[in-house]
């Protein structure tokens, strides 16, 4: 059992999202950075869609009710564990009653925590993402909130390990993206538009 102390502003529960929805009007979710969310649960043992969390701009702080391995991925968030810094991209073994805090990030904006057997979330369309307007899945579909308690999915205790410093990837502060209109352009007015490719 994990039990949230401090939220962060948008922490949602993701896995690697829901496909075949979208023909309904449901998007498929899931994380952001799908190859940070990958390693952190590679990083704890789990497959690759195991279900983790999602933090934006600032991670949660929680405690733990058992033993268990977390990995925190993704944006440059700072992590302590009990007070004491502790590395990102890599397995951290954990015991009952550790309190893990998640900063605001320095870089980057994503951030990930999985945990070793992935949240005990329930399936909806075949998925554990949060879909947050449509408030589908994820934690009662939606952002985590200060005193929710989340439970695991049993697994043994993965080996410790980390990510190769030169495979981690480096979150610019400002970045190039190409982007082209879509379907809800007429939502838009002329000089939005304007404005947000000038």
């Amino acid at each position: 059992m994990i039990e949230i102390h401090e939220p962060g502003p948008r922490t949602t529960v993701q896995d690697l999202g829901r496909h075949g929805q979208l023909r309904y009007g449901i998007p498929p979710s899931g994380p952001v950075d799908g190859f940070a969310f990958v390693i952190a649960n590679r990083l704890v043992g789990n497959a690759d869609d195991a279900a983790a969390l999602e933090a934006t701009l600032k991670g949660p702080g929680f405690n733990v009710g058992a033993p268990c391995a977390i990995a925190v991925t993704g944006a440059d968030m700072p992590v302590s564990v009990n007070g004491q810094e502790a590395p990102r991209w890599s397995t951290l073994l954990l015991d009952r009653g550790d309190v893990v805090r998640i900063g605001t990030a320095r870089a980057g904006l994503y951030g990930y925590v999985a945990f070793s057997g992935g949240l005990d979330v329930a399936l909806r369309l075949g998925s554990r993402a949060t879909y947050l307007r449509g408030r589908l899945g994820g934690f009662e579909g939606r952002a985590l909130r200060k005193g929710d308690r989340l439970a695991c999915l049993p697994r043994s205790l993965p080996q410790a390990r980390a990510l190769a410093a030169e495979a981690i990837p480096r979150y610019p502060g400002e970045v190039c993206a190409r982007a082209v209109l879509g379907r809800q352009d007429d939502r838009f007015t002329s000089a939005g538009i304007a404005t947000f490719f000038a």
